[in-house]
């Protein structure tokens, strides 16, 4: 759209070289005449503030509107870093950035412009801009025409358009008939829909190597058996960045037949129970995605993956869970199997659909799924050891609920059917992602412009272990650190020389930038506030943090507004007082430029990611958990101000009583954050029973009851523990204390997690007897028998009943004396004591008909 007097004036920076006097000069002439002529000339003569030349030049050329090369021999010899040290730095720091402007581009150039004064000088125009326009600026007729171009002012004018002439058409006749059914649609003419491929969250532009794991990607889609890819490594191997890669890759293949594609990441959920991981929010959003009817209805496990299955089936889906593993037990513990019972059987359906149409669910993990292993080989059998150790998956996810009776058995052909040769037929595969080759690694330094010799660079990419994160952190911080961008410069980093071990330099990275970047830097200061977050930072919650404490109720009538830049302007004009004074000081007299300008920096660092400024900040959870650690063993008192800000803003920002789970998340939040800053009883009266459950009456637990959401409340359950599933916080009350311990229990049961919920159940009745609330006690005592006796623990079963019947006698209560026997008999007729059990059945039934003569006979659940 052509300029006009409303217009701001175009920005024009000149980059050019002192090769003499009268050059400079002519240049300054330009730059007088272009100010005359409506633009904003920023020449390096025209600097007037304190700010270093390197920062000065970086500013001028991100802000600027046009870049004006003026080519020279010098200019070019200096721009191609062919000069003497010390001589023409300033040209040889702008090619720099040129550089890296182009390639954030991808080439696209219409603002940096090649200028000479003399024709015959088009052969100094450096490499890197002789394929775009350039401007001859040897009389005035040349300058007018470069002033047109940055005016926008074109010498011709498109003519206006006119109507059309009416202008009949011939019809034709088709040849043939309409066929009676129609052929599939091609890749090229089929719907496709695509969600949330945003989420899948990179840090630059780097990549390198990783063909066999494509090709293995291509293989699985292409081959039309296998059903589900698990991708396993460790944090920061490089597994969404692969993933992005082979997105991009079959996209612009035309997505090669596929239909629908839905992305969901799990990360923001962090990776420890006290995250609220589950998949209740992921199967709400797919379902309705997918178009499944009354979605929000469903709350059974089974239905729900069963639903699913169907319409990615259906609709030839591809499904991309990024980053399961909040979903998965530590290897140490369980073997690392799935929490997740929908989750869980989603993939078997998965899995066991072999043969259908074309399907697939890519997984990324930093570990395998145990659960999936005995599915790898398509070929398995009952009678062979793969088939035996199927069987006793399926049995395992039987006994927990996950899966039918009918369908853990060999009669019921569970097993997938042969398949075909390609890809070795197998319904699912597990790839490990290894680190970096040496080759590979050196290629992603060189791509990030690291200078040195192969030698040197391959030394370097075997010091860190290939890891790929490592590395980009590593290539980022030679580009901004030191002058040459040396690969030898690397040694200068003290940090790395502590630990040779390749598994911890991310960590000493993130030291080194600490150190780079300045302790009392704003760069820092806002890492730091990452730390807060266990997944991207909304701009309004990074305000509720760097804000003053007596404007944190302003900042809610930001809600909804996500953009940092909105709500800065006013964080300069006062004072804190509180200990996250210590943290966000450096931020709190940045203007909303240098604000802007710290988050480029970082990201230009590949420290975090944004896309514009109403995006949330991310950063790796690497980082993330990096610097919360940082936070809370060096900043105690700052971490839990900041964690009491978020929690006091979430609460008071969110609906009393949200309706739907996705509308309860800020509430499981402010759990989180609420625990962090010590308010444990404060958050579990006033957050989780109150507007969570909406109380514990007969109306009550609306969460688990309404929206089936037990995944989502353990993970709430599991913030007021300091060790799941053992040891309540002693911040809680004991009364709360032993409710919990029971709270977390029932939802470990109802996710099938039988194993786990025996600690609470075991802590719980320890706390009820040394507190002498007798009838607590023989509940608790009648649970974990039934528990334990469904586990196979019959022994222990016939003990804890028998303790049950003792704690129901000392309550008094006539209730809890029938049922407690009952308990006691059916653990004695399951351990084969037919004839003791059968006495205490009797004893029960004769109470019952003394306490209530109308009902003689034993009903309900004792009976």
């Amino acid at each position: 759209m052509p300029r006009t007097p409303e217009t701001p004036r175009p920005t024009v920076f000149i980059s050019y070289s002192h090769d003499s006097a009268d050059h400079a000069a002519r240049v300054r002439g330009l730059a007088a005449s272009l100010e005359r002529d409506g633009c904003d000339c920023r020449l390096d003569v025209y600097k007037n503030t304190g700010e270093d030349w390197p920062l000065w030049m970086s500013r001028q050329l991100r802000g600027a509107d046009f870049v004006l090369c003026i080519a020279t021999p010098i200019y070019e010899r200096r721009f191609d870093d062919r000069e003497l040290p010390e001589i023409g730095q300033g040209v040889g720091w702008e090619a720099g950035l040129i550089r890296r402007l182009l390639y954030a581009k991808k080439l696209h150039n219409d603002h940096i412009l090649p200028v000479i004064f003399e024709a015959d000088l088009t052969k100094n125009i450096p490499l890197e801009l002789q394929d775009y326009s350039h401007f001859t600026v040897a009389d005035p007729a040349g300058y007018e025409t470069l002033l047109r171009k940055l005016l926008d002012r074109p010498l011709h004018q498109r003519p206006a358009a006119g109507d059309a002439p009416p202008l009949p058409s011939l019809e034709t006749e088709p040849l043939f008939p309409r066929p009676s059914v129609s052929p599939p649609p091609s890749p090229a003419t089929a719907l496709l829909r695509v969600s949330g491929i945003e989420q899948l969250k990179t840090y630059g532009d780097g990549f390198a190597g990783r063909r066999d794991e494509l090709a293995e990607l291509d293989a699985a889609w292409d081959g039309g058996h296998s059903r589900v890819f698990v991708l396993h490594a460790q944090g920061g191997a490089g597994k969404t960045r692969m993933l992005v890669e082979w997105l991009n890759r079959l996209r612009d293949d035309g997505w090669r037949g596929t239909g629908a594609v839905f992305v969901h990441s799990f990360y923001s959920q962090g990776s420890d129970e006290r995250r609220n991981a589950s998949s209740e929010v992921f199967f709400e959003q797919a379902l309705r995605w997918f178009g499944v009817d009354a979605a929000e209805t469903i709350t059974d496990p089974d239905q729900k993956a069963r639903k699913l299955t169907e319409a990615i089936i259906e609709q030839r889906g591809l499904l991309i869970l990024d980053g399961l593993e909040p979903l998965q037990h530590p290897p140490a513990f369980n073997q690392g199997r799935l929490k997740d019972p929908a989750l869980a059987r989603l993939l078997f359906n998965l899995a066991n659909a072999a043969g259908k149409a074309t399907a697939l669910c890519v997984i990324t993990s930093r570990q395998p799924i145990v659960e999936l292993q005995p599915l790898c080989r398509a070929t398995a059998s009952p009678t062979d050891e793969r088939g035996a150790e199927w069987l006793r998956s399926a049995e395992w996810l039987g006994s927990a609920g996950w899966l039918g009776s009918s369908e853990a058995s060999p009669q019921n052909n569970a097993l997938p059917n042969p398949a075909p040769k390609k890809h070795r037929g197998r319904a699912v595969v597990q790839r490990e992602l290894a680190h970096l080759d040496t080759p590979a690694g050196v290629a992603l330094l060189r791509q990030l412009e690291i200078r040195g010799p192969d030698e040197e660079l391959a030394k370097a990419v075997e010091q860190f272990g290939g890891h790929a994160y490592a590395l980009m952190l590593l290539g980022s911080y030679l580009r901004d650190a030191t002058p040459d961008r040396e690969i030898r410069r690397r040694h200068e980093i003290a940090l790395l020389a502590e630990d040779e071990e390749h598994g911890h330099h991310a960590a000493h990275m993130f030291r080194a930038y600490e150190k780079h970047l300045g302790e009392d830097s704003p760069e820092v200061a806002l890492l730091r506030l990452l730390g807060f977050f266990d997944r991207a930072a909304d701009g309004a919650l990074l305000a509720v943090l760097t804000g003053p404490q007596n404007t944190r109720k302003n900042i809610a009538s930001t809600k909804g507004t996500k953009s940092f830049f909105r709500v800065f302007s006013w964080i300069k004009k006062q004072v804190r007082v509180d200990a996250l004074h210590a943290i966000t000081a450096p931020l709190s007299k940045l203007s909303s430029d240098q604000w802007q300008h710290c988050l480029n920096r970082l990201k230009a660092l590949r420290l975090i990611t944004f896309e514009s400024g109403t995006d949330p900040i991310d950063a790796h959870p690497l980082l993330r958990e990096w610097f919360a650690d940082e936070l809370e063993s060096h900043f105690c008192g700052a971490w839990r101000d900041g964690h009491r800000r978020l929690y006091e803003h979430l609460t008071t920002t969110t609906e009393h009583w949200p309706d739907t789970l996705e509308a309860l998340q800020p509430l499981y939040q402010a759990v989180a954050h609420g625990c962090k800053a010590g308010l444990h009883q404060q958050a579990c009266d006033d957050v989780y029973v109150d507007r969570i459950l909406r109380g514990m009456e007969s109306n009550g637990f609306y969460s688990t009851r309404k929206l089936g959401a037990f995944g989502a409340d353990l993970g709430a359950v599991a913030c007021f523990f300091d060790a799941p599933w053992d040891k309540p916080s002693p911040n809680l009350s004991a009364t709360a204390q032993s409710w919990l311990l029971n709270e977390a229990a029932t939802r470990l049961q109802a996710l099938g997690r039988l194993e786990e919920a025996l600690a609470p159940i075991e802590v719980g009745l320890e706390m009820a007897i040394q507190q002498e609330s007798w009838r607590e006690t023989a509940v608790r005592a009648s649970n974990l028998s039934e528990l334990e006796l469904t586990l196979g623990k019959v022994a222990a079963a016939v003990s804890d009943g028998e303790r049950s019947v003792e704690f129901a006698v000392r309550s008094g209560d006539w209730a809890q004396k029938i049922g407690k026997r009952t308990t006691h008999a059916d653990a004695l007729h399951q351990a084969g004591d037919r004839a003791a059990a059968r006495r205490l059945f009797i004893e029960a039934e004769k109470q019952q008909a003394e306490n209530q003569p109308q009902y003689p006979r034993l009903y309900a659940l004792q009976g």
